[in-house]
């Protein structure tokens, strides 16, 4: 990442330098003097020169810095479904984290982050690099005419800002509403002969639908905000321009710079600012980028109530088997209002069976549930061989069951 993202600065930063370069060669060539002519061919090798460096700056920047995004969009799936391997049941059982919505944000998630590395971060240091070294050389041309250029730049920059903000706030609610879309799509799909037995294609598609309403529009409204504000910044620079060079000619006309300096100090952040158009078009791709890399922090960073990977509690051995449930109360998570259990007790001997009757509904695979601790009790407590399951290491205890 370091040695892309030098490349990519320094891939930006030739462009003020070649546009020095220029500005040079272009004054030799209304001088016909033999002097004049042998300066030519000095200027014309270095923009050669240049030419090879801005070649290879290139390269270290697109294959180094996608080099690095591969390898991060690698690690963070790999580390975001081992954390949602180790969740407790009931993360699953809310609507927001069912198999498709987790599915689209494995898929999508970590592509949107290799953007901060890749294409989008390239961009942004290219820019730093041409804006930066375009300054230094127009400041030590002649300050007040590169103050006038850099005139408009505050309001360039606050409106980059707010293209971020404003674009980060829909991206967050474009994709929790893809998300949706996507657990639609896959109850749809997984229970295809049931949808297609009861002629629901049409109620599914209908829901789908629905769901991408919401990110339709905010597109829609994105786009008029992003075309607003990429052609401030684009009429900024043009503005910049024809400041720089009224202003210039004033002093030129006064004696406090000469023509070249002010052509010099003009050119190199003129030059330096075109980046900054093409850093405004990928405002879009930035701000997904930061909404997905923060709710992926938020997936790696947020604990687990019951962690079956913790390596942690009582491993006792040997095992007998014997369960016995006590005063247990019970209700899901989803489902705060419904007591599933309520004052349970029962004792099982190592080595006997018990059969668990009742209608559907009554907290039958409840109670096996919670002896394998896929939830934990709210009241009360379960306990093999006389040790509560909340003290057994999990991994351990549904090992032996």
């Amino acid at each position: 990442i370091l040695l892309g993202s030098v490349s990519a600065f320094l891939a930006g930063a030739a462009w003020p330098v070649f546009a020095v370069v220029l500005i040079k060669l272009l004054l030799l060539l209304s001088d016909p003097s033999q002097e004049a002519d042998d300066d030519v061919d000095v200027y014309c090798i270095a923009i050669v020169v240049l030419s090879a460096c801005q070649a290879l700056a290139n390269w270290g920047q697109i294959a180094l810095l996608g080099l690095s995004g591969e390898e991060l969009t690698y690690k963070l799936r790999s580390r975001s479904f081992r954390k949602m391997l180790r969740f407790e049941m009931a993360y699953f059982d809310e609507p927001a984290h069912s198999v498709g919505a987790l599915g689209v944000r494995l898929a999508s998630e970590s592509t949107k982050v290799r953007g901060l590395t890749g294409d989008a971060a390239g961009t942004l240091l290219m820019t730093l690099g041409a804006v930066g070294v375009g300054v230094v050389l127009g400041l030590v041309a002649c300050w007040r005419v590169a103050l006038s250029v850099l005139a408009l730049m505050p309001a360039v920059a606050l409106n980059g800002y707010l293209e971020v903000v404003v674009m980060s706030g829909t991206d967050a609610k474009s994709q929790a509403s893809f998300a949706r879309a996507g657990q639609v799509a896959s109850e749809a799909v997984d229970n295809i002969r049931a949808v297609t037995t009861l002629g629901a294609q049409r109620f599914f598609l209908n829901k789908y639908n629905d769901e991408l309403t919401g990110p339709i529009a905010r597109g829609r409204r994105g786009a008029m905000w992003m075309g607003a504000g990429f052609g401030f910044t684009e009429a900024s620079m043009y503005l910049s321009f024809a400041l720089a060079f009224w202003y210039g000619a004033r002093l030129t006309v006064r004696g406090e710079c000469s023509f070249e300096d002010t052509l010099w100090a003009s050119q190199a952040i003129f030059f330096g600012m075109i980046m900054i158009g093409q850093a405004a078009a990928t405002a879009p791709d930035l701000s997904g980028s930061l909404v997905a890399a923060t709710n992926i922090f938020r997936l790696l960073d947020r604990p687990s109530a019951i962690d079956p990977l913790a390596q942690s509690g009582d491993r006792p051995s040997p095992v007998h088997g014997a369960v016995a449930c006590t005063d247990v109360g019970f209700v899901y998570p989803t489902r705060p209002d419904v007591r599933v259990l309520r004052g349970l007790s029962a004792a099982v001997a190592a080595g006997k069976s018990l059969a668990l009757v009742g209608e559907s509904g009554c907290g039958k695979s409840t109670i096996v549930a919670l002896l394998l601790r896929f939830y934990d009790v709210a009241d009360g407590s379960v306990a093999l061989d006389a040790l509560d399951v909340r003290a057994w290491d999990v991994a351990h205890l549904r090992s032996h069951l």
